[in-house]
């Protein structure tokens, strides 16, 4: 007979395999859909690497917002890796996403690993099956953002979790606060609440010193420091913390805000009918848990009738109910959704990108409650194909601009590649050339724009910075036509592309979706060829 390790083992290698596949197309053909991911650490890593790339303000060292130590970690598969695989920069660039496709591979196994464990088998692979294909996940994580590393932290830690590993899943949540997202502690506050009933105060805070030493102070210490000056300013994690919850109020509004229902919106669009799904699932671990609560709350009072009123009386029957609580992990989700949603009304996607493992798991529980097989396999279908349908509708409609800027790189004679309306397009220094180089033109974008990292940086006397989003002049180049050889736009901007009429000369197109013109569903998913669907054309002009 088959041992059940060897069997499950096998499962795990097969659950590890599809999702690699699907992680490794999504890291060739998605789009970057977030300028922050380019200019905060792409750029910044291709500095690490080859002392060139874009500074934002969040690296001046007056506001030190950013960890070098965590640069160091996304450029080490380029550092291990990158010379035996290739010199091409584009070929690093995909290096690094295919390691974060394994990375996030190994989570996932690891996660519904544990979900079999606490949920059961159905469960589990339904959870796998929304993770791979829902087109949230599918793109989230193959990014280089904090975001990402909170959702790896996040499956990891959740597989050790559900498995009753509380110091792994601790240590996991403390390098997620303390190295990639500070406000990833919305989702472990309920791991450390759990750790503190189960294993004591003694044990959770010899875990939190531990790791605040470990990997916030001495990380810090050695990557940060040589480069911030002060003490405060060395651990970029405190100085975030500062920035957005400081007394003079949070100045993330500057970066625009959104409804109220953006989230709501934005899950819908991410997970379809998984979204409502995983709400249901809630809802139903709530009830199976408040009802078992009572029970244990009636028994414990039952068998505590003569004693007198006193905590005693009730603590066992809680504790019974903390320990056996599948609710507790899914509470995270719930809470992130709402705090976000309340407290600040500058929304992103990559806000809820940490919880979006959770949603699989609570859409996955909904999912195994219908008895009906055919139901439930007409649910999880429906999930994967509306899924199916967006990613590739997304890679379709946008995903040509690597593309474009993988054939700008290999033009000769090319020193300056100038971009105007489309900046928050471009995806990063590993698309140019050596002896090339990123300018700015003036546009309709009236925001700080990020400058040349400076040789003797963390000076850099030629250009100022600001936390407020206000333009500086130094970004923009004086002389379009002199110092520009390549202008990369869009005939989305008309205005633009008149303005440098008489002097430009397309060298290379590429369709891409007018989204402005496209209306529903067609923008959203792929439904096939429609004359619904309006096109644009992306091009890199000469303008010699």
């Amino acid at each position: 007979m088959r041992s059940s390790g060897s069997y499950l083992a096998r499962i795990d290698v097969a659950l590890f395999s599809l999702g690699l596949v699907v992680r490794l197309i999504s890291a060739r053909t998605s789009p970057i859909s977030d300028c922050d991911e380019v200019f905060n650490y792409w750029e910044a890593v291709h500095f690490s690497l080859y002392q060139k790339g874009l500074q934002t303000w969040e690296y001046a060292p007056e506001y030190a917002l950013r960890s070098w130590f965590y640069v160091f970690l996304a450029s080490l598969p380029i550092r291990l890796f990158g010379g035996w695989i290739s010199d091409d920069r584009i070929a690093q660039f995909y290096l690094t996403k295919a390691w974060y496709a394994v990375v996030a591979c190994l989570g996932e196994v690891w996660f519904v690993g544990g979900v079999r464990a606490r949920f059961g088998p159905v469960a589990s692979r339904i959870a796998h099956s929304l993770l791979i294909f829902s087109s949230g996940p599918y793109r989230a994580s193959v990014e280089l953002l904090p975001s990402t590393t909170a959702l790896f932290c996040g499956t990891l830690a959740w597989g050790s979790w559900l498995r009753g590993d509380f110091r792994t899943a601790l240590y996991l949540g403390s390098f997620s606060v303390l190295q990639a997202w500070p406000f990833s502690a919305i989702l472990f506050i309920v791991v450390g609440l759990d750790a503190l009933l189960s294993k004591g105060v003694v044990f959770v805070c010899q875990i939190a010193v531990i790791a605040s030493f470990t990997l916030a102070l001495m990380p810090s210490l050695a990557f940060d420091y040589p480069v911030y000056v002060g003490l405060a300013e060395t651990v970029p994690v405190y100085n975030i913390l500062v920035y957005n919850l400081g007394g003079d109020g949070s100045k993330s509004e500057l970066y625009g805000v959104e409804k109220w229902d953006f989230y709501l919106r934005n899950l819908l669009l991410n997970f379809n009918f998984a979204f409502p799904l995983s709400l249901a699932g809630c809802a139903i671990v709530f009830y199976e848990d408040a009802r078992r609560g009572f029970e244990l709350l009636r028994v414990g009072a039952l068998s505590d009738k003569d004693a007198s009123a006193s905590s005693s009386s009730w603590r066992t029957p809680l504790t019974a109910l903390a320990a056996t609580s599948k609710f507790k992990y899914l509470l995270p989700y719930l809470v992130a959704l709402v705090l976000f949603t309340v407290l600040s009304p500058h929304k992103e996607e990559r806000f809820v990108v940490m919880a979006y493992f959770l949603v699989c798991l609570a859409a996955a529980v909904a999912c195994a409650r219908v008895e009906t097989l055919a139901l439930r396999r007409v649910l999880v279908v429906s999930c994967v194909v509306c899924a199916l349908s967006r990613s590739y509708g997304q890679a379709a409609y946008f995903g040509s601009v690597n593309d474009l800027y993988s054939k700008v790189s290999r033009m000769k004679n090319v020193s300056s590649v100038c971009v105007g309306e489309e900046w928050h397009r471009f995806p990063s220094s590993f698309f140019l050339s050596e002896k090339s180089e990123l300018k700015f033109v003036r546009s309709s974008f009236k925001g700080l724009l990020p400058a040349p990292f400076a040789k003797s940086y963390p000076s850099n006397p030629k250009h100022a910075f600001n936390s407020e989003n206000r333009v500086e002049d130094d970004r923009y180049v004086v002389d379009t036509l002199a110092e520009c050889d390549v202008l990369v736009s869009s005939t989305l901007h008309p205005d633009e592309l008149d303005m440098y009429a008489p002097s430009r000369k397309s060298l290379v197109c590429v369709p891409f979706l007018d989204a402005a013109n496209t209306p529903l569903p067609e923008r959203a998913f792929y439904v096939g060829p429609s004359p619904r669907l309006a096109w644009a054309e992306y091009c890199a002009y000469s303008m010699g």
